[in-house]
């Protein structure tokens, strides 16, 4: 302590020049500092802009829908398969005469779907759709003048996260977006956006003396160059040093790109509002969302509209505070009218017109516990998210409303035809579905519960349960491997009984019994396998052997602990839903093992392929 006093003395006796030099070394240490971090963040910066991405997603794609002849498919579902993935000018319905005609193909066709697949990479052309309003009846390539029996469509961007959160991001080029939703930006967000370097010293000075007059945060001096900065470069501390970070990287932006790639940036990045559990950027998805439009579609009142959201989409929602809304809007309309970029009459007119009316329909991951199963293999993998990544899941679209609808019929039915065996607590139901194309071993759906939003944990995934008569299956299998005590191979056709019996196993003893009680005596195999006859699978496991049950249990794909004991051969023992679509896809493939997988393949924002499922 006394040391410390003698140290602050000894400053005092300094001259003057001495706290000067002082000054200016900590100042330049500071302002080194500064630059220092500055510099590394330049890089990142750079990159960003260049591939016009500040946020880095994490997109998910469906697996490519294929079209092909005597596809069971209805009139809706076809053109909406069609549109997930297609520009509205590269399909179209034609009429079924001229489709007729120009292929010469014969028979009843309900309508015709011309599709453009010129700058597809898998099946390049054009092609004609003549489909019933159940099936697909020809495919017909218009360059080869032949018929085809199918094609490949290209994968479907299903979801975007940043970090954890689902977002809605649509983007566009600042050439496509209309001059007055690009004039109100600048209206109401930095009207002198086209003349500073990076920062405006009079916007400053002007928001600083407005807010010591209304004694709060009344306005704010960043320019737009500023709020990329900040928003997207450096954290949300309050500390003059981000302070000066933001200031000079501002103007580093301006240095190094031009007005039109820092605007396009900010308008495809932009925060705007929430719409469900997705998170809306940029006035691409905004549009879409508060307009149903697209962007170039937007006239003067919508357009004003999505820049007044800009500063708050919370208090300037218009569907949840209309009036906020109306009055924001309101202002850009007179800083447009001020600027000389509208008249006055238009001015009444556009600040007379309605508000877009509330959409219902609030959007939901449409794959949930899907997306939880991809990123928990991607975890596995080893593959790092912080920089983006494209996964190309093995998400069939189709297949997973098929598995929704199923599941919600199943648990309804429950609830009516077994109401009197439910529970009383309150508690709901729950259900898993999993399922899988044998060939590829590709998880094509996957519901983890009754409902993601209220019961998130993930019953396909997680949820061990007892399997019942699913395991008959590697009993039956087991003995096919398997001789009689005679010497003889089993086969399908060989005779066992089903009858009651007592089996003794470690000072216990256990009896199965058949459903309902019923008993056939002296049975061929598969007739015991074809009704699931408990006892009869029983005591073929006991004569077999239960080790070898669990030997092939486990050579076709689980994994889970099993005990060799009796009552494993009606399933009494616990699996993973997962677990157990492994092992009968085994059964699927005639024993050719292959194992399930989410990802076909992964790729960085650059698309360079980061991961391949062989």
């Amino acid at each position: 302590m006394k040391a410390w006093h003698d140290f602050l003395k000894k400053l005092e006796q300094l001259p003057t020049k001495a706290y000067l030099g002082l000054a200016g070394l900590l100042l330049a240490i500071f302002a080194i500092f500064c630059f220092y971090q500055v510099y590394k963040l330049q890089d990142t910066m750079q990159t960003s802009l260049q591939k016009k991405q500040l946020i880095t997603p994490i997109e998910f794609y469906s697996a490519p829908d294929t079209i092909f002849t005597f596809q069971r498919i209805n009139h809706s579902d076809l053109l909406d398969t069609i549109k997930k993935v297609l520009a509205e000018e590269q399909y179209g319905e034609r009429d079924v005469a001229s489709c007729k005609l120009q292929t010469g193909i014969e028979g009843d066709i309900s309508y015709c779907v011309y599709i453009d697949l010129t700058d597809e990479a898998e099946n390049p052309g054009k092609y004609l759709i003549g489909a019933t309003e159940t099936d697909v009846t020809w495919i017909y390539s218009l360059e080869e003048k032949r018929p085809k029996y199918s094609i490949e469509l290209l994968p479907h961007l299903f979801a975007q996260y940043y970090g954890n959160r689902p977002i809605l991001k649509h983007p566009v080029q600042i050439g496509d977006t209309p001059a007055l939703c690009l004039n109100s930006l600048l209206a109401i967000e930095d009207n002198e956006f086209l003349e500073h370097g990076g920062f405006s010293i009079k916007s400053i000075f002007r928001a600083l003396i407005k807010n010591v007059i209304e004694g709060r945060k009344a306005q704010g001096g960043s320019t737009i160059t500023q709020q990329l900065v900040k928003n997207y470069f450096l954290t949300h501390e309050k500390t003059y040093t981000r302070k000066i970070k933001e200031l000079v990287m501002a103007v580093l932006l301006e240095t190094q790109f031009s007005k039109d790639q820092i605007l396009e940036a900010y308008i495809n990045e932009i925060y705007m509002g929430q719409n469900g559990t997705f998170e809306v950027r940029g006035f691409g998805a905004a549009s879409e969302y508060f307009f149903r439009k697209k962007l170039e579609e937007l006239n003067l009142p919508e357009c004003a509209l999505l820049a007044a959201i800009i500063n708050s989409p919370g208090r300037y929602d218009p569907f949840t505070k209309p009036e906020n809304a109306k009055n924001r809007r309101q202002l850009v309309l007179e800083k447009l009218r001020d600027n000389n970029i509208i008249n006055s009459e238009e001015f009444s007119l556009a600040n007379q017109a309605d508000l877009p009316s509330f959409s219902e329909q609030k959007l939901e991951s449409p794959a949930p516990y899907f997306m939880e199963a991809v990123m928990e293999q991607i975890d596995s993998l080893g593959i790092k998210k912080e920089q983006g990544l494209r996964i190309y899941t093995t998400l069939n679209l189709r297949a997973q409303k098929a598995a929704e609808e199923a599941v919600k019929y199943g648990l309804d039915r429950i609830k009516t035809v077994y109401k009197d065996r439910l529970p009383k607590e309150d508690k709901p139901l729950q259900a898993a579905l999993i399922s899988a194309d044998p060939v590829t071993g590709y998880v094509q759906s996957l519901i983890g519960g009754a409902n993601y939003k209220y019961y998130p944990y993930n019953r396909a995934l997680k949820a061990h349960r007892q399997i019942g008569s699913t395991m008959k299956a590697f009993v039956f299998l087991s003995a096919l491997e398997s001789f009689t005590n005679e010497g003889n191979p089993y086969t399908p056709l060989t005779i066992i009984p089903d009858e009651r019996f007592t089996v003794t196993y470690d000072n216990n003893s256990w009896s199965p019994k058949n459903f309902e009680n019923k008993y056939f005596g002296n049975i061929p195999m598969f007739f015991a396998l074809k009704n699931s006859l408990n006892c009869a699978t029983s005591k073929l496991a006991v004569d077999t052997g239960l080790e070898s049950i669990v030997t092939v249990a486990k050579n076709f794909g689980i994994t889970s602990p099993m005990k060799a004991v009796p009552a494993l051969s009606l399933g009494a023992f616990e699996l993973y839903p997962w677990e157990l679509l492994q092992a009968y896809l085994t059964i699927s493939r005639m024993g050719s093992f292959i194992p399930i997988t989410y990802i076909r393949y992964v790729t960085d924002l650059d698309d360079e392929t980061l991961f391949e499922q062989i």
